[in-house]
């Protein structure tokens, strides 16, 4: 069974124990949402992100903050913490399949990236861009990544934090992509679907 996809990702993810997917998915999710951050940044020209680990953890405490409160909103802290942020929410009523975490990591990172249908690369300005600017942002140079499983284990909540976050000039940060992505790299079991699109 397939849902639709909008701002906010819904997919269809296997059932599976929640207590397994918090203690056993996170490192997946975490190994293939960076590495797609990093294969679509340097269609752009910005240099590879390097996994921090405090930034990780305050974007997995941050994630579940969100689930225990059941909300999707922004982190009041960033311009106190100076950091960067991607959000995002993913539910399914049959629960999520910890065997696919990396799957929903790849997604989300391609979710936000699909922004630059938005983005105007010669006046350098867009509509409901923010996440596809801050994925390819050239001077971030960190990211830290969490996923944290709502009580009922129906709700994926995804944070990605990012030092230094987008500030600056646009037209040199966000770089038209000149260069076309490989889809013939080698597949990696973790983070690529096989076969059928669905988590």
């Amino acid at each position: 069974m397939k849902f639709c996809l909008s701002l906010i990702l819904i997919v269809c993810i296997g059932y599976g124990n929640l207590a397994e997917i918090q203690q056993r998915c996170q490192s997946n999710f975490n190994k293939c949402i960076i590495k797609t951050h990093n294969k679509l940044r340097a269609l752009h020209q910005s240099p590879p992100l390097v996994e921090d680990s405090n930034l990780k953890t305050i974007a997995l405490e941050y994630s579940q903050k969100m689930a225990r409160e059941n909300k999707l909103i922004d982190n009041p802290r960033l311009n106190e913490l100076s950091l960067g942020e991607n959000l995002g929410l993913s539910y399914n009523f049959k629960g999520f399949d910890m065997n696919k975490c990396g799957q929903l990591g790849k997604s989300y990172a391609e979710k936000w990236y699909s922004e630059i249908e938005n983005w105007d690369f010669i006046k350098s300005k867009g509509k409901n861009t923010r996440h596809f600017t801050q994925v390819v942002w050239k001077d971030t140079k960190k990211i830290g990544c969490g996923l944290a499983i709502g009580s009922n284990g129906k709700k994926a909540y995804i944070t990605c934090n990012y030092d230094p976050p987008m500030n600056g000039d646009y037209s040199l940060n966000v770089k038209q992509n000149s260069i076309l992505l490989n889809r013939n790299d080698e597949e990696d079991p973790d983070c690529d679907f096989n076969g059928s699109e669905e988590f």
